[in-house]
């Protein structure tokens, strides 16, 4: 690491501005043998003294990759043609609302369903609708599965705009609420003892 500072940038897909993350050898902390928090917002000590410091990082950019997943969970998909509207088909994780012209979704759907739609919207040249709907269907589905374990898992929306998810293999529970995200493994708090796999973070706008 020598004495210079290091700088990560982290290019997200589809993202205009690169995400930088900050690391700093910082030799003289004490508190990196406590389990105070382990990043502040980007920036994050690391030190070869650290045995938990790669940990510490792992933390951060889950952080920033799980907030990156969560953020558009339940974003309203504005200006549905009103053909569209009247073909949708029924599926509990679709939210319809006819009269401002938008949808939401809430769950994965169908591929029947799915397919259905998209080809509805392209069809009514709604372009930008139908990349939204199609973005906002990954997330889901790849908040299916545990970020932990890699198990399946199921998301249950909580109005008016979260979720829930639990892994029933590791145990690991995930809460988007409003605009906190929480991921917490059971019961236990202690970082030097389950890591990366609890933290809880504020979604930017």
């Amino acid at each position: 690491m020598g004495n210079r500072l290091h700088d990560l940038s982290c290019a997200l897909q589809e993202k205009e501005r690169p995400v930088r993350m900050i690391a700093w050898p910082n030799l003289d902390d004490k508190s990196l043998c406590s389990d105070v928090a382990a990043t502040e917002g980007v920036w994050i000590k690391l030190s070869p003294f650290d045995l938990y410091c790669v940990e510490r990082f792992g933390l951060l950019v889950d952080q920033l990759l799980q907030s990156e997943l969560v953020v558009g969970y339940g974003t309203l998909i504005t200006k549905v043609p009103t053909k569209t509207l009247k073909a949708m088909p029924f599926d509990e994780g679709i939210e319809v609302n006819e009269q401002k012209h938008q949808i939401r979704i809430l769950k994965a759907l169908s591929s029947e369903h799915l397919s259905k739609l998209e080809s509805s919207l392209v069809h009514e040249n709604a372009l930008e609708q139908a990349k939204d709907l199609k973005r906002r269907h990954e997330e889901i589905v790849e908040l299916q599965k545990c970020p932990v374990c890699s198990g399946p898992v199921e998301v249950v929306h909580q109005a008016p705009n979260g979720f829930i998810a639990t892994c029933s293999s590791c145990k690991t529970n995930r809460y988007l609420r409003g605009k906190e995200y929480e991921q917490r493994l059971d019961s236990e708090v202690n970082f030097l003892t389950i890591g990366r796999r609890r933290f809880k973070v504020l979604l930017r706008n």
